[in-house]
């Protein structure tokens, strides 16, 4: 606690002011000593708390090896195959993963979900068109699985695994079967009888989620809907439209605890197909629209089972791509837009809304006209996704995981020294990038931080948003109107610890690009603000005095002299002085004088400073001295009025009253960061009234 004393000089007729007192960034090429870049430099050298460290270590990406579908659509893309061949490729990749040629050989796929059902749907579309040789190669996987020539039915060795091989051949004379009438339409489940609990269970779930799709889409398929519980290679189901009903597979070769969710996924494919063709045709928005809403839908039916978190780090780490990419199966992760959009609307009405605009084909135009307000919400999806401390917004049974940016869709940068450099920022199309920017304890190495950005963001779609450390404190600031941001490290006010750019890009047909400029050179002083009330009053003799004088200033802390300096001070006056008197040749006559004024002034911090803020090295005690007029001695306008006479000219000169004199302040006034304090003082005639408040480090 600081034991302060506040002085001030007695004037009459004059003014006293109170015055003196993740990984590299674009630029490869570039070595600079000054900086860290790469998560295991930095957590090496960096003086960084524990939730930091924590932080910069979760941006890893997760372990993921190509799959042979991601080599076999890479080989597409390089024009290396047909697309006929690779969808006859893929096909087989999921059900006979051994037959896969050596160059196309990957991981399997740990999410249960790959490009099957849109290579399915694929061939069904363009069955017509494709050459004999084909077709031989994919009827066992087009054809319904009751038919004999089902791909389970006609290889044996990938039978039923949890059946011996000879109960399944002789169950396959006629596979058990079930109508059910208790949704609209007609719909079959087709099971062996070894699974008839099984199937049960993909009863109750159609009977939970048909009647949820009906009343948020506003319609349904009347036709009839098949469903196998059967063989489905590497997928954990599919659905495919065939003519004119939808079939689904759900895979009896996959773990239990999927039966549900599954079911909930590709019975709203269903759905999807039924409300218009384009989402039958398989073009790469359709396929993307199509599994990221199916996803989401398992998550609307089943909450608590929370299959689509398999996602999440396929999600996380793509962040920075375009949003609507189905490349590595980046669309099932991409249900995390609608996820976000239930929770931030409070409503899932824009499911229907977004797969209503898109029957025309046009998803990337669906995605930003399905809600209003497109570009502000997106800039909320980024924070959102950022799942930290302390914006863990997202809210899931039991609870969403932890789970957060990571890979390529963030960068870290630590600044230990002096440094002047330019950071480029590229984003793709609904990219997002997650920046982080840790800065060296050591004051003497970085005691001032400028972010230059040239301008504000003149683009809406195009937003940067700031998560600022300092101390213990997180908080969050919008930086899309500024140009600039400077913090003085020497205050502990602004003493940052980390400063995380979040930018997001919410145009889906233009990449947006820039650059900012991040300088840690040169010095700072510490600023804070300071604000004094002055009212006087006093009577007698046939005079009265008001005035009031207020002070808004700009105070530094010298660092090498302790001192708190005010270098530049907003002064503001009004005074109004009355005398009368009975002359005895003139009568009774009254005069007024009407002071105003207002004036800025600025003050070297020199050293010599009349007015300042001296605090004792001990931190403990110490004194403020005032003293002088301003620089400007007659700063106010001052005018005579003479009661029956002609007002006088108007001239110039100080704010008239008496200003205080010296007197300590009481503990109650003393804070840890400040002095503040107000209180009424009797003088001769009159009464003066105090009212201050002064920030201090």
């Amino acid at each position: 606690m600081r034991s302060i004393k506040f002085s001030l000089i007695l004037c009459l007729g004059g003014i006293l002011l109170i015055s003196g007192c993740g990984k590299k960034t674009p630029d490869e090429t570039q070595n600079n000593n000054n900086e860290a870049s790469s998560i295991e430099e930095i957590l090496s050298r960096a003086s960084l708390d524990d939730e930091l460290k924590k932080m910069l270590e979760s941006t890893k990406s997760p372990a993921r090896e190509a799959t042979s579908h991601d080599k076999i659509q890479a080989a597409l893309e390089a024009g290396e195959i047909s697309k006929e061949e690779a969808v006859t490729k893929s096909i087989k990749a999921s059900f006979l993963p051994d037959e896969v040629e050596e160059e196309y050989k990957g991981a399997e796929s740990s999410t249960g979900r790959t490009s099957l059902n849109r290579d399915l749907q694929w061939a069904i579309n363009n069955w017509d068109s494709l050459d004999d040789k084909t077709k031989k190669e994919l009827e066992p996987y087009v054809v319904s699985p009751d038919d004999p020539k089902y791909f389970e039915n006609v290889n044996k060795k990938t039978s039923f695994n949890f059946i011996k091989p000879a109960k399944a051949i002789a169950g396959m004379s006629g596979p058990l079967v079930f109508s059910t009438t208790w949704f609209e339409g007609a719909g079959k489940i087709y099971y062996w009888e070894v699974d008839k609990v099984k199937a049960e269970r993909i009863k109750t779930a159609m009977g939970k989620a048909w009647p949820m799709y009906k009343a948020l889409l506003g319609m349904y398929p009347d036709n009839h809907t098949k469903i196998y519980y059967t063989h489905t290679g590497s997928d954990y189901g599919m659905a495919t439209w065939k003519d004119d009903y939808c079939e689904i597979k759900i895979g009896n070769n996959h773990p239990e605890k999927y039966i549900e969710p599954v079911l909930a996924h590709e019975l709203f494919h269903c759905f999807q197909y039924y409300l218009s063709s384009t989402y039958i045709e398989s073009t790469p928005g359709s396929d993307w629209i199509t599994e990221a809403t199916a996803v989401w839908a398992e998550d609307f039916v089943y909450p608590e089972k929370n299959s689509e978190f398999d996602h999440l780090d396929e999600f996380y780490d793509s962040l920075h791509k375009y949003r609507l990419s189905i490349e590595n199966d980046e669309e099932y992760g991409s249900y995390m837009w609608f996820f976000f959009l239930s929770q931030y609307l409070g409503n899932d009405s824009h499911v229907n809304t977004v797969l209503q605009k898109g029957k025309n084909g046009n998803i990337s135009d669906a995605v930003r006209n399905s809600i209003s307000n497109f570009d502000n919400t997106y800039a909320e999806f980024a924070m959102y996704n950022w799942n930290q401390v302390p914006w863990e917004i997202y809210q899931d049974t039991p609870k969403y995981p932890d789970k957060n940016p990571t890979g390529d869709s963030t960068q870290a940068i630590y600044l230990y020294d002096k440094v002047d450099k330019d950071v480029p920022i590229a984003l793709d199309l609904g990219g997002m990038k997650y920046i982080y920017h840790y800065f060296d304890s050591d004051l003497g190495r970085v005691n001032r931080v400028k972010f230059d950005f040239k301008s504000p963001t003149l683009d809406p779609s195009f937003q940067r948003q700031a998560l600022i450390k300092i101390g213990d404190t997180w908080h969050r600031e919008d930086w899309n109107s500024i140009s600039e941001k400077e913090y003085c490290r020497k205050d502990e006010a602004e003493r940052v610890k980390a400063v995380i750019l979040v930018y997001s890009n919410a145009d889906l047909e233009w990449i947006q690009s820039g650059v900012y400029n991040i300088d840690t050179k040169g010095d700072c002083v510490v600023k804070k603000k300071g604000h004094m009330k002055l009212s006087f009053a006093s009577a007698g003799g046939g005079k009265t005095i008001k005035s009031t004088l207020e002070l808004d200033e700009t105070v530094e802390y010298d660092l090498d002299g302790g001192n708190y300096i005010v270098t530049e001070r907003k002064a503001n006056c009004n005074s109004v002085d009355t005398a009368s008197a009975d002359m005895e040749w003139m009568g009774y006559l009254s005069s007024t004088i009407f002071g105003n004024g207002n004036i800025t002034e600025s003050y070297e911090v020199d050293g010599n400073n009349d007015i300042r803020f001296d605090i004792n090295d001990d931190g403990k005690s110490g004194y403020i001295l005032t003293g002088l007029n301003a620089k400007e001695d007659a700063w106010a306008t001052r005018v005579t009025v003479i009661e029956g006479v002609d007002d006088g000219p108007a001239e110039k000169g100080g704010c008239g009253g008496f200003w205080a004199s010296r007197y300590e302040l009481k503990p109650e006034e003393i804070f840890a960061d400040k002095i503040k304090g107000k209180r009424i003082m009797a003088i001769p005639g009159g009464s003066m009234e105090i009212e201050f408040e002064y920030d201090l480090p």
